[in-house]
């Protein structure tokens, strides 16, 4: 049997090359020589059952991927913003304190104060959340200025009302202005122990010293 798919695409080819010599502008004199030549042995080759491969479709460009956070448009890029805010919860004791930097064992010190609460999950097991984790930094921070666990109580319910931050609230400014009062005493008490150990040293110097000698006395005879 003789394939006639072949032959079918070989007459399509050919009746499309005289199609377009029929559409070409004649005796202009302005159509290039090399393009008629070109059609006359493109169309000798359909002929004899060569098929011209057809130029491959160049790719479309791809849009320039957008940056995190924003979205190119075809009006610019536009910035994308998330109302959604991340909070922690369900953490437990242990991660609480490699979070803080605190031991267990302080963590359970700070909840029998009363300065953490003492929710427990299904399982039985401590449970805390961001809230409890702000508290604990509160608390840190302010043990490390000189107060002390219970001066931190104010702070830490501060925070717990839903104030940014632990020291804006009437009862923590006014542990400010007591620990401030505390730290002016104890600075004019170091001031007065540092006049003390001044004279002390002075006159120990003095005691020390050899008495003065004058060159105008006799030397003494043996």
């Amino acid at each position: 049997m003789v394939d006639l798919r072949g032959a079918d695409a070989v007459v399509a080819a050919t009746a499309g090359v005289d199609a377009l010599h029929r559409v070409q502008p004649s005796g202009t004199g302005d159509e290039p020589v090399a393009d008629h030549a070109r059609l006359g042995a493109m169309s000798t080759g359909m002929r004899d059952g060569f098929v011209p491969e057809q130029p491959a479709t160049p790719p479309r460009p791809r849009p320039p991927r957008s940056p995190p956070g924003r979205r190119t448009t075809s009006r610019g890029t536009l910035a994308l913003t998330s109302t959604c805010t991340s909070s922690v919860t369900g953490v437990r004791i242990g991660e609480l304190g490699r979070r803080v930097g605190v031991s267990t064992r302080t963590l359970r010190h700070y909840e029998s104060l009363g300065l953490l609460p003492a929710r427990r999950d299904t399982h039985g097991y401590r449970d805390y959340d961001d809230a409890d984790e702000r508290a604990v930094v509160e608390i840190r921070s302010l043990v490390a200025l000189g107060f002390a666990l219970e001066e931190t109580r104010p702070f830490v319910e501060c925070l717990r009302a839903g104030n940014a931050v632990g020291g804006g609230c009437p009862d923590s400014i006014a542990v400010y202005r007591a620990k401030l009062a505390e730290v002016d005493a104890w600075l004019a008490r170091l001031h007065g122990v540092r006049t003390e150990l001044q004279d002390q040293l002075h006159a120990a110097l003095l005691a020390r010293a050899p008495a003065p000698r004058c060159d105008l006395d006799p030397p003494e005879e043996p």
